[in-house]
């Protein structure tokens, strides 16, 4: 992370590892792309606002009062949700069931329990360009509850809610914390 002026700074993903012949070529792939920039607060204080899924929030800044939408650093929950009857494309049965697959529903209701209305520390690890028209560049954090000191996405692998995940060029700086968490859920064999 690169510091800027007044509080604002950018946030590139990590170097790849140079040393393997995969870390060598996405360095130069790398090189031949722009940066994923993510321009905004390094680290903040706020209120959670809204869970929108498993692994991604919206927190209110207490300085500004803007409201960001933050995706919980090195934490993959699944968002796959489906309604019976629902034909791709087509239009959305008035009544129909929905089904959520892979603990879809229960990560978003730990956050929704856990969170909503809770004053966090949000620090910034790496920026991702999410897919979609907008390609929205989203801060990747590390967002912790300031009453209890819980790591919020710690906490959602120590439940087996969702998967650690880094990309290649991703560096976290509780990683380690993320992954034991991981490993605890799997060795109660806890959900996913």
């Amino acid at each position: 992370a690169a510091g800027g002026s007044s509080g604002v700074v950018v946030v590139t993903s990590g170097p790849a590892n140079p040393t393997t012949a995969e870390g060598v070529a996405a360095q130069k792939e790398q090189a031949a792309k722009p940066a994923v920039e993510y321009k905004g607060a390094a680290a903040f204080e706020g209120n959670v606002v809204q869970i929108i899924n498993g692994d991604t929030m919206v927190v209110r800044n207490s300085a500004t009062k803007e409201y960001t939408r933050v995706s919980l650093a090195g934490v993959r929950a699944n968002k796959v949700s489906v309604r019976e009857g629902e034909v791709r494309g087509g239009p959305r049965p008035p009544e129909s069931r929905v089904s959520h697959e892979e603990y879809t529903w229960e990560a978003r209701e730990f956050l929704r329990t856990t969170c909503i209305g809770q004053k966090v520390k949000v620090r910034v690890e790496y920026a991702r360009v999410m897919e979609g028209d907008a390609k929205e560049v989203r801060a990747m954090t590390t967002v912790v509850d300031m009453a209890t000191g819980m790591n919020i996405g710690a906490a959602l692998l120590k439940r087996g809610l969702a998967k650690f995940f880094l990309g290649r060029n991703d560096v976290c700086s509780c990683a380690d914390e993320l992954r034991q968490a991981e490993d605890a859920a799997k060795m109660q064999k806890l959900c996913i």
